[in-house]
């Protein structure tokens, strides 16, 4: 799930499965730091992200747990 915000992009991942998972996405459009946002303690760390081709996408590699969710944040 994405929602845009007016200086952010928000993604909501969630892994429903019963098996963790790795897996790299491409984050169209958005900004050029990514960080992993932590709705119930607040904190926030960065996130590795790459810019490839073409421009204004970033990639970042995830991994769950399972049924683990994940707030990412670009800007």
């Amino acid at each position: 799930m994405r929602r845009q915000l007016k200086d952010a992009s928000v993604f909501f991942f969630f892994n429903e499965s019963d098996r963790a998972f790795a897996h790299s996405a491409t984050l169209m459009g958005v900004g050029k730091k990514a960080e992993v946002w932590d709705p119930q303690t607040g904190t926030v760390q960065p996130l590795h992200a790459i810019h490839p081709k073409p421009k204004g996408s970033l990639k970042i590699d995830l991994s769950l747990k399972p049924y683990e969710t994940e707030v990412v944040v670009v800007r």
